[in-house]
């Protein structure tokens, strides 16, 4: 006998975090982590260059979201 596949397509709900002054698109749901933080964490970002890192003295690296045309 021949084994056949079927393929099922599901929705997947996906949410975008934005600037909330310029709409630009920063972090997807997809990428959201949990951790101890009251804060949302993410793994990536929709755009490479939507954030900087800079690393501090002790514990995780810190990520601050700078709109990347004006810096603010």
């Amino acid at each position: 006998l021949a084994k056949t596949t079927t393929r099922v397509t599901v929705p997947i709900h996906v949410e975008l975090t934005v600037c909330s002054e310029w709409g630009y698109e920063l972090f997807s749901s997809m990428s959201k982590i949990e951790h101890s933080s009251t804060w949302p964490a993410f793994s990536q970002t929709i755009h490479q260059d939507s954030v900087s890192k800079s690393h501090g003295n002790w514990g995780p690296v810190k990520v601050s979201v700078v709109w990347k045309w004006t810096g603010s």
